[in-house]
């Protein structure tokens, strides 16, 4: 196994089974990167297919949230819930991500203000530059999530 940053439940609000990478590789900033590796026990693995393509959007935001996770960390702030409001470009270079492959996801910081943010997301062969998939991806994480679920309930009502 190999070591990570930070232990993932420590900088991600999701826990088991939803943390779907393996650990933090590198952070500086401005960038992270994660990996994973392909396996039976990973969740929407498929017997003789592997994860679909589209799973690695979920591997970027993970990666997007693990970034925000140790800032809020070295800033001793709490580690808070965010949302992936969208996603331009998302392209992949294949269909299927093969079982036993090890995969480096990176997430760029592009842009950040007052809870949004954009990063620019790859994903790639561990080791190597070959790059798998790529998105950028905009995210949002309010200050007080209760006051926005109840904001959202109170306008249901009405």
């Amino acid at each position: 196994m190999r070591q990570t940053l930070y232990p993932l439940d420590s900088v991600l609000p999701h826990r088991a089974p939803m943390i779907l990478i393996d650990g933090i590789e590198s952070w500086n900033g401005q960038e992270i990167r994660t990996y994973l590796t392909i396996g039976p026990s990973c969740p929407f693995f498929i017997d003789g297919k592997g994860i679909a393509a589209h799973v690695a959007m979920e591997w970027m935001a993970q990666s997007c949230a693990a970034f925000v996770g140790i800032e809020a960390i070295q800033a001793r702030r709490p580690v808070r819930v965010g949302f992936l409001l969208g996603t331009r470009n998302f392209s992949a270079a294949l269909d299927w991500f093969g079982e036993g492959e090890s995969l480096a996801i990176t997430a760029r910081s592009v842009y950040r203000e007052a809870g949004m943010g954009q990063f620019d997301c790859t994903v790639y062969r561990h080791g190597g530059k070959d790059e798998l998939a790529k998105a950028q991806l905009t995210v949002y994480q309010p200050d007080d999530l209760a006051s926005l679920v109840d904001g959202q309930t109170s306008e249901r009502e009405r």
